[in-house]
Formats: structure tokens, sequence, C-alpha cells
């Protein structure tokens, strides 16, 4: 996408956390959950607050700090204001800091619940994720070329850390916010996930051609409703694939189906 057609949010992306090195994001669904997404030509963005992971996007910030450091940011954030009652308000801003520390994570705590991210695997392959979220591999996969469409022009890796982030709110980077949109513990780094943001929950349309792939789980009984379906909507572009254990491994291959 070119850079005078981004938002002021979506170049900052673009320049220091876009996932520019997957070629395809997958979306691991229930037959019925991805029929859903074939047949309305949606995909949902849910609030990062209703994800499994109750750490997930709920990062604390450190709200402690000396009084130039709440002083130069309100410098920062309020310029109009006067220079006195900036000072003024840094200190109060120290003088409570339980209270401080409730109404900046809060604050966070809103944003969150104001976003929309849908979540996606930067592979089709985890057997792990398969059985989570494709109904113990008898849902399906749907493949998604990220450059087909703006809505994924936010897509990010995201990162697996086994320390807990450090951020301070007053002397924090610009990026803090990113930094916790994508930060999950290391246990979780076997869903090689890549997410999407978006300014508001809720359903969102996408590009019928970003639709590449359908793979089918190796126990999917289900190939030809979902052929079916994906024809009714003239996505004759889609390539169809069967999952298949791959004998004496703990792995799966992929062998491409005919659309007749």
């Amino acid at each position: 996408m070119p850079a005078e057609h981004l938002t002021e949010f979506e170049q900052y992306i673009h320049d220091h956390a876009l996932a520019k090195d997957v070629e395809h994001v997958y979306k691991f669904r229930t037959v019925d959950s991805g029929l859903r997404i074939i047949n309305e030509g949606k995909l949902y963005f849910g609030t990062p607050l209703g994800f499994n992971d109750p750490f997930d996007c709920q990062l604390t910030v450190n709200t402690s700090g000396t009084l130039a450091d709440v002083t130069k940011h309100l410098n920062k954030a309020s310029p109009e204001r006067p220079r006195a009652e900036r000072r003024r308000m840094g200190k109060a801003l120290l003088k409570d800091p339980d209270a401080t520390y409730f109404r900046v994570n809060m604050s966070l705590h809103e944003v969150m619940g104001e976003t929309g991210m849908c979540c996606f695997c930067r592979t089709w392959e985890p057997i792990l994720i398969w059985s989570y979220y494709a109904n113990d591999h008898k849902g399906i996969v749907l493949g998604f070329d990220p450059s087909m469409d703006r809505l994924f022009d936010t897509r990010m890796n995201v990162k697996y850390e086994d320390d807990y982030p450090a951020e301070q709110y007053w002397t924090r980077k610009e990026d803090m916010m990113l930094r916790i949109i994508t930060t999950k513990y290391k246990l979780w780094e076997h869903e090689q996930e890549v997410r999407v943001i978006h300014s508001s929950p809720g359903p969102k349309s996408y590009r019928i051609e970003a639709l590449r792939e359908v793979i089918f789980g190796c126990r999917c009984e289900d190939q030809k409703l979902v052929m079916d379906a994906c024809k009714a909507k003239g996505l004759s572009h889609v390539k169809f694939y069967q999952a298949k254990k791959i004998p004496f491994k703990f792995a799966l291959e992929r062998i491409e189906m005919s659309q007749s």
C-alpha cells in the first residue's frame, strides 16, 4: 500500500511493527464458523479484553516517577496549559500514587475495550492450533493474502518473552501501546500469532480476492459443503487442500484437491 494512502497510525505500524515477512495468514475455524466467514465475507474483530489469556493486551504499566518525569510528560501532552499549572498537576499525580496508578491503567484498559483485533497464525501446520481452534482437526483453515486487502495493513507479529515487560508510563516510548498489544508470555510461542488491529471491534468486510486457500483438517468430513459454498460466492480462485498425517512423524502435510 503506498505510504500516502496510510493513516498516521497505519504508517507507524508499517514503519516499526508490520509483519512484512508473511505471505499468508491463516485463520483456524470450525466448519460452521469458517462457512460464516465465507458466506458473509467478513472477519470478526473482537476486543482483546475477551481473549483467553488474561495477560494478553492487559499488561499494567508503572506510574511511579519523579516530578521532572511527570512534568516533562505533561509539557508534551498539554502544552497549551500554563507551565505553573502543569507543575501543580504533576505534584498532584505524585501525591496519590495509588489513585494515579489506577486511573492510568484503567484508561489503558478502556482503550483495549474499544479496539478490535483479529488473530491469525503465520502457518497452517501447527497440530496444537488445529486442536485448539479447528474442532480437533475436524474444522478448516482459511488462508488470506494480506497484500490483497487494506484490512490487513495493520498486521503485526506477536513477540513472546519470558519476562514481564517493564513499561514506565511517564518516560514511555511511542511504541508502548504496540508493545502491550504484541507481547505474550513465551509459553504461547507455539501459536506463531499474527494479529491485525482495527479502531473498533465487530465484523469487518474483506475483499474476496484476499481469501486464497482453504485447508481441510485431517478429520474433516465437510469438504463438499465448504467447496460448494466457495463456488456459490464466486471464489473460483481459491485453492483447496486436504491435511493428512505424515507417517512416523508428529506433523501434517497438505495435498491439493481438485475443484471439480
